[in-house]
């Protein structure tokens, strides 16, 4: 009887410690229009063959921890700077918009605000000096008084993007 008991826990334990790791979320993949026709394309070429392209609502999830990963995201443009279309960023689930530029590699229209759109970048941690946070608040069309208010510099994810694609 005790060779049966170490047997099966032996067996148990092993069965344990194989299993896989838990499966990605369905939810955090995006399955919506990818096509690059239906889309303004800006960048370098982006190809979606064999590459997840995650929901913007997942970003705090994915990018928890991790710097300097490439990721392919889609969801809504929340702003664009309204001077020359250099930055943008895009609606995060946390109630902040994540910062998105693409070091003047390629510029956006300027009234693409609230268009869907997918985008290929890497992610990092970074540190807005008090001098950039006015002049994107001044692009942005913000107040001298809003503007007046900006005394911190904000650390914060940001996306160097290579490919934004605008829905048309």
């Amino acid at each position: 009887m005790k060779k049966i008991a170490i047997a099966l826990l032996s067996v148990f334990m092993i069965s344990s410690c194989s299993q896989e790791a838990p499966k990605e979320k369905k939810t955090n993949l995006f399955t919506g229009d990818i096509k690059k026709e239906n889309h303004i394309a800006f960048g370098e070429d982006l190809v979606l063959e064999n590459k997840k392209v995650y929901k913007m609502s997942a970003f705090n999830e994915l990018t928890k921890g991790k710097e300097n990963e490439e990721l392919i995201l889609a969801g809504t443009i929340d702003k664009v700077c309204t001077k020359k279309g250099c930055w943008m960023s895009m609606k995060n689930p946390n109630g902040e918009s994540v910062f998105v530029s693409y070091d003047y590699k390629f510029l956006l229209p300027i009234n693409v605000d609230g268009r869907n759109a997918i985008l290929k970048g890497v992610v990092s941690n970074d540190t807005t000096s008090v001098k950039d946070l006015k002049h994107y608040a001044e692009d942005a069309g913000k107040t001298e008084a809003e503007i007046a208010k900006i005394t911190e510099p904000k650390i914060e994810k940001t996306i160097l993007a290579s490919t934004v694609w605008i829905k048309k």
